[in-house]
């Protein structure tokens, strides 16, 4: 996938507080379609190679897989249980690291929020065989980490509550050590009252692949962290909706004012892509406004911004088959658009 950088994207964005408020040089307006995929009970999905994966409240297969093709149910895996090879809540598809292995397996590395570590689930074996393939890894990182992004095997970021629950701390586990990077201190500020909510200050992490650049974006605040971890670059952006970049704007708010800012992240070579939400908590239940995916390049000059025409939870890029998908899991409405007409 190549995307091209054009003059405009360079004029979008102006500084200040130290944050870059972007505005997407282009807009575009997408419509979808259903995409003829019925699952109960859907929490999340991923495009992975040629299956689209779907995290699910079933007990007895927290994952169905899907083929892209032709959209025929491949099979159900994970359960349940205090086993090695079961969860004891539903991992959720978008927030875990895939890669393949030399026989050209589809590999997931899946971490286990509730007892720490992870698990090496080989997803193409298990498919072809009908029969899962799993096993715990000796890689040790912590339960109920907030999030976190494998960089390698080696080295996996992280972020988790301090004992105070007022901010959260982040680290770098390097070789089953706990090292603190400088860089970390661009996030200093982001601390909440003792008594206030630390999911005011949470974000979901990703990271560019088989590189060292990590982005962070707020869960309810507006703002997008890009840095190295070796601290060679840094810096943190902010969207131009009507959502506040300021912590203490976001703290002081009511419970059912406060709005939703980014619901979504994915990662790719080229561009990291957010979902952008701006509902309150009233308005989620009654009336959502549609959703927004704002791309971005790894220097975060933004490049273009999707406006579908309706609410969701979380999407997955195809860009082999050129077209998004989304979930809305209130409606359990899994939705597909077609983007072959952007320069992506």
């Amino acid at each position: 996938m190549t995307i091209p950088i054009v003059s405009i994207i360079f004029s979008s964005c102006n500084s200040g507080d130290g944050i870059v408020k972007c505005e997407m040089p282009k807009s575009v307006a997408l419509s979808g379609r259903d995409a003829k995929i019925e699952v109960m009970g859907a929490l999340g999905l991923k495009v992975v190679d040629t299956m689209l994966v779907i995290t699910t409240m079933k007990t007895t297969g927290f994952w169905s897989f899907y083929s892209l093709d032709d959209k025929e149910h491949m099979g159900d895996f994970l359960s349940k249980g205090n086993s090695d090879k079961e969860f004891l809540g539903k991992p959720t598809v978008g927030t875990q690291h895939f890669e393949k292995d030399e026989n050209g397996n589809d590999i997931c590395y899946i971490y286990d929020f509730r007892k720490g570590g992870f698990k090496r689930f080989n997803m193409t074996k298990s498919i072809r065989e009908n029969s899962l393939d799993i096993v715990p890894m000796e890689i040790k990182i912590p339960a109920t980490v907030f999030s976190w992004t494998m960089l390698d095997f080696d080295n996996i970021v992280i972020s988790e509550p301090d004992e105070s629950r007022t901010f959260e701390r982040r680290s770098l586990l390097s070789n089953n050590q706990r090292i603190e990077k400088p860089v970390f201190a661009i996030f200093e500020n982001m601390v909440t009252k003792p008594d206030g909510d630390i999911n005011d200050i949470g974000t979901f992490m990703g990271h560019r692949p088989h590189l060292n650049r990590i982005v962070e974006c707020g869960k309810k605040l507006n703002r997008i962290y890009l840095y190295d971890i070796d601290g060679g670059f840094s810096k943190i952006l902010s969207v131009k909706e009507d959502v506040p970049s300021n912590v203490s704007t976001v703290i002081e708010t009511s419970p059912e004012l406060k709005q939703d800012c980014f619901r979504y992240l994915e990662c790719f070579d080229d561009c990291f892509c957010v979902l952008f939400s701006g509902n309150d908590a009233l308005k989620e239940e009654t009336n959502p406004q549609n959703s927004k995916i704002f791309i971005f390049d790894w220097e975060g000059n933004p490049i273009v911004g999707l406006n579908l025409d309706r609410y969701v939870n979380s999407f997955s890029f195809d860009w082999a088959n050129k077209r998004v998908f989304t979930l809305n899991y209130s409606t359990e409405e899994i939705s597909e658009f077609d983007i072959s007409q952007l320069e992506i």
